[in-house]
């Protein structure tokens, strides 16, 4: 990275440096490509690099040999970006505050070759944590987790070809409690979220594109890759709030809320997960037409979209009950974050086509404007939820964690929920990532706030 700017940015809190390695730089994702040919140019390559890596000798062998092999790639990349993107018109004073609260700079520069770096800083920061102090995820989980990864970078190196995803060293068991553990995953969680919510975007929009121009395998390709980011989102997800009760309440919930949390500081802002959102909206009738042509793709993402939203409410009801209220919430509601969380589950899925129409034809490309506050292709699948058809409509809701506070499909993903805090907006789309609780900071949203995708990761934000 050249030429960055790597004081605190005014007003970050001062715990964000203690837990992670910051500034984590991103790109802006209203700048990813959409097209798998504009994917090859900008970042094909330093993607194929990093991978080469990450599959050579000895790297899968032990966690401490991918950790030393994610550092390398880390350090033979070839400088991008240019600094702090500064005033953005397109950013929100919420999306603001929640970079703010992890340690987020928008940098200028290749949106495309910024991920790659985002997603080997991000994977490096999960195995510095790992390599000393375990992980109390299951194995399965685990390999889902870091799976995101080989997905990450295995599509962007070939966005022609359904990314493999290889077995993960596994980490080793959970050591001893030692101070900040669960904040440490909590914020490092969160910033593998961003990257797997940046890259599942990327692949929903060439989905999109793959369909409109009649190519069966490049669509295959960029659904297979949704499904292991949304899987990677999942997993996030369970890393992030790996915690116990009384960790999360006496690490993780104070900074939430005020005088810590920045002011505009929501779960439901998450930037990266809005354009998610967005894009997963306007999926629907590539993933009917695929299905047509390609069956199969189609379920298997359901199931893993309805797991990262299982697995966020799991989360959320371990820290804060299945019947608190969310972090974010207004008077005017009595729901639980929990009870929203299910409900946005059964929207989300309510937007997706159902396996299949062997009539689909290609989306009509004339139907779907380019933006993000642009409605959704006028062939909407027939089972969506009248609450999700349109992501310009005030009652369209967040997505999938994946991935995370957001989420994710999987690929999320990103917060979190407090007991003895004013319940969540009622709704539908004011929730938050599907990993995390719906809303955290303490400040309140109100019922007219944008809608913006589950958290990923799991809390409440």
């Amino acid at each position: 990275m050249t030429d960055l700017d790597h004081t605190a940015p005014s007003g970050r809190p001062d715990y964000v440096a203690q837990v992670a390695t910051v500034p984590f730089l991103l790109g802006r994702p209203e700048e990813l490509p959409a097209t798998g040919p504009r994917i090859r140019d900008a970042a094909a390559g330093r993607a194929a690099q990093v991978l080469g890596r990450l599959s050579g000798p000895g790297a899968r062998d032990s966690l401490a040999g991918l950790l030393s092999a994610a550092r390398t790639a880390r350090d033979e990349l070839t400088p991008t970006g240019t600094g702090p993107v500064g005033e953005d018109p397109e950013e929100s004073e919420a999306n603001g505050d929640n970079d703010l609260a992890f340690g987020i700079v928008r940098t200028r520069g290749p949106a495309a070759e910024l991920l790659v770096d985002a997603g080997v800083h991000a994977l490096i920061g999960i195995l510095e944590v790992a390599a000393d102090h375990g992980s109390d995820l299951d194995a399965p989980t685990w390999q889902r987790f870091l799976g995101g990864f080989d997905a990450l970078f295995g599509w962007l190196a070939d966005p022609g070809r359904a990314p493999a995803v290889s077995a993960m060293p596994a980490a080793g068991p959970p050591a001893a409690p030692a101070p900040q553990d669960a904040l440490r995953r909590w914020v490092r969680g969160h910033h593998v979220f961003m990257v797997f919510a940046q890259a599942a975007t990327t692949a929903a929009r060439v989905l999109q594109n793959s369909a409109e121009h009649a190519d069966p395998g490049a669509a295959a390709a960029a659904a297979a890759a949704t499904v292991e980011l949304m899987r990677g989102c999942h997993g996030a997800l369970a890393y992030a709030g790996s915690a116990n009760r009384d960790q999360y309440n006496e690490q993780i919930r104070p900074t939430l809320m005020p005088p810590v949390a920045p002011p505009k500081m929501s779960g439901l802002h998450w930037r990266d997960h809005e354009a998610l959102i967005v894009e997963l909206g306007r999926s629907g009738p590539a993933w009917q037409w695929l299905e047509a042509r390609r069956p199969g793709l189609l379920g298997e993402f359901r199931h893993v979209l309805g797991e990262a939203y299982d697995a966020h409410r799991g989360v959320c009801g371990h820290f804060v009950g299945d019947m608190a209220p969310s972090l974010l919430a207004t008077q005017r509601s009595s729901r639980s974050a929990v009870g929203v969380l299910s409900q946005l589950r059964r929207v989300r899925l309510g937007a997706l086509p159902t396996p299949a129409d062997p009539d689909a034809t290609a989306p009509n490309t004339a139907s779907h404007t380019a933006g993000p506050d642009a409605a959704s292709h006028t062939t909407a699948p027939a089972a969506a939820d009248p609450h999700t058809a349109a992501p310009n409509t005030a009652s369209h809701t967040a997505g999938p964690d994946a991935a995370s506070h957001t989420t994710a499909p999987a690929a999320a993903d990103p917060h979190t929920a407090a007991p003895n805090s004013p319940s969540h907006t009622t709704a539908p789309d004011a929730a938050a990532p599907p990993h995390a609780c719906p809303a955290d900071s303490g400040t309140g949203a109100p019922a007219s706030t944008p809608p913006a995708p589950p958290a990923a990761h799991g809390e409440p934000t």
